[in-house]
């Protein structure tokens, strides 16, 4: 049984998902999430948009608030102040910066994991946005008594530099996140000091964190593809203990040429593809075990990911590759099994640039197949 998806990638879509308000209008300050006051400085944030595609970038709106009666003069939250490091001397970062966890998650039918689990998280990306180390000064703004700075569209950026650092070539540090589809995380946004002094001015030292918002990041929009793909087996019927041989096959119907990733999913306890899911139960609905027990495994801890690559389909073209079940679990017993095979396809339509190349951020086709087959005596 093959899966036929109509799809359409829309990966030029990055509006803000997080609109600042009207010129000359304020936020709704009641959903503003407030954090615990630091030496009289509050930080909070807020975002109009919580749900939003993958591919799209999100931005913040931060408060930094003086709760005290008097001046508060702090780094410039733009600018770069010294920050101790535990292993980099000279060490320069901006004061403010995000700060993600998870929320709840709603994993997807199947990106990695073979025990049907998904790896969410979000991850960090060097990008070409730095600047001239030689350009950056640390500047200070002075916050009066109950005074509010309202800072728009900040995005999920960290920015540091160590001082003289041949392996960025001069420039700063500029991490960017993105978060994984199908899942929620908790945003807050860090403020952090800790330099004294800019000449003979005191700053203000300390870390304070503002409250959380919970952002729902979706799979990334999609029509107009057409993709023919699904699970093949060569017979229906084997002898106990003989390997079976399954066929992932795809192929793209539509008018463009189309991109997947291939390998980096090898991993080390295992020894499979585990882009793939394969479960196989009996005729009384008994599901039979994974041969992989490793508890490190299951909870996650995985070393090595394996060569991985792209394949490329233009139109017409067809992609096939071949898997032994008995990488995931053994059929022994003679009778009749169900096996339920899947793959999420996260599929590109122009190869892109920077972390747009990440493929948990491209739109997703659920592949999914049940195949029978007949187990018989090896006599």
């Amino acid at each position: 049984m093959k899966a036929r998806l109509v799809i359409t990638i829309i990966l030029t879509c990055l509006a803000p998902s997080c609109s600042a308000p009207e010129a000359g209008k304020n936020p709704d300050r009641s959903h503003i999430a407030w954090g615990i006051p630091v030496k009289g400085l509050q930080v909070g944030v807020s975002c109009d948009t919580l749900k939003i595609p993958s591919n799209r970038k999100l931005f913040f709106t931060v408060y930094l608030k003086n709760k005290t009666s008097d001046h508060l003069k702090i780094p410039a939250p733009l600018s770069f102040a010294l920050r101790e490091h535990p292993r980099v001397i000279d060490f320069y970062a901006q004061p403010l910066y995000p700060d993600l966890k998870f929320g709840s998650v709603t994993p997807p039918p199947i990106l990695f994991g073979a025990n049907g689990s998904a790896q969410n998280y979000f991850s960090g990306s060097v990008d070409s946005e730095g600047i001239d180390q030689s350009d950056v000064k640390t500047t200070a703004i002075t916050l009066q008594p109950n005074e509010m700075k309202i800072l728009r569209g900040i995005p999920l950026k960290s920015r540091s530099f160590r001082k003289d650092s041949d392996p960025l070539k001069g420039k700063t540090r500029v991490t960017t996140y993105w978060l994984q589809p199908l899942s929620s995380y908790r945003v807050a946004f860090l403020f952090k000091n800790d330099q004294a002094r800019i000449g003979r001015q005191g700053l203000w030292v300390g870390e304070a964190r503002s409250g959380e918002v919970i952002v729902d990041i979706q799979a990334a929009p999609a029509e107009h593809i057409e993709v023919d793909a699904g699970f093949e087996l060569p017979k229906t019927a084997y002898r106990a203990g003989e390997p079976i041989s399954i066929t992932f096959r795809a192929t793209n119907r539509g008018e463009k040429t189309i991109r997947f990733k291939t390998g980096s999913d090898t991993f080390a306890v295992a020894n499979r593809h585990d882009r793939f899911s394969f479960v196989a139960t009996d005729k009384d609905g008994n599901v039979q075990p994974d041969v992989v027990t490793d508890p490190g495994f299951i909870r996650g801890a995985r070393a090595g990911v394996g060569l991985g690559g792209s394949e490329t389909l233009p139109p017409g073209r067809s992609y096939a590759t071949e898997l032994l079940l008995g990488k995931w679990c053994s059929l022994t017993e003679p009778g009749t099994y169900a096996i339920r095979c899947r793959r999420n396809l996260f599929v590109s339509t122009d190869k892109q640039k920077g972390p747009l190349d990440y493929e948990g951020l491209w739109p997703q086709i659920p592949i999914e197949t049940i195949l029978t087959v007949e187990i018989v005596d090896a006599e």
